[in-house]
């Protein structure tokens, strides 16, 4: 759609807007053309995972995504990272006198 065209209005069942949405990978998929997984967060904190192709237009200048996006599975947890630290320090409890003292 135009960009000075009015969305109509959404149906009572409709998916709800996107609060935010941020690139997290692409690939090269051929000459001028990428693929790109997005994030979608929704206002209930849920989380979906898009891919879209895109292709630059004009040597690089403008892009265009050139097909609908697709709803793919969310990316593997990443496995916490060894501590860089040689030291451990002890977990303790904060009594009542430690959490009123600040």
């Amino acid at each position: 759609m135009a960009h000075d065209v009015e969305r109509p209005d959404p149906v009572s069942d409709a998916q709800p807007h996107p609060v935010s949405v941020t690139a997290v990978r692409s690939a090269h998929a051929g000459t001028c053309a990428w693929s790109v997984r997005v994030a979608a967060q929704y206002g209930g904190g849920s989380l979906r995972y898009f891919t879209v192709a895109v292709t630059a237009i004009t040597a690089g200048t403008s892009f265009g995504v050139t097909g609908a996006p697709a709803v793919v599975t969310g990316p593997d947890r990443a496995a916490p990272a060894e501590s860089p630290h040689a030291v451990t320090v002890p977990r303790c409890k904060l009594g009542p006198a430690a959490a009123t003292s600040r």
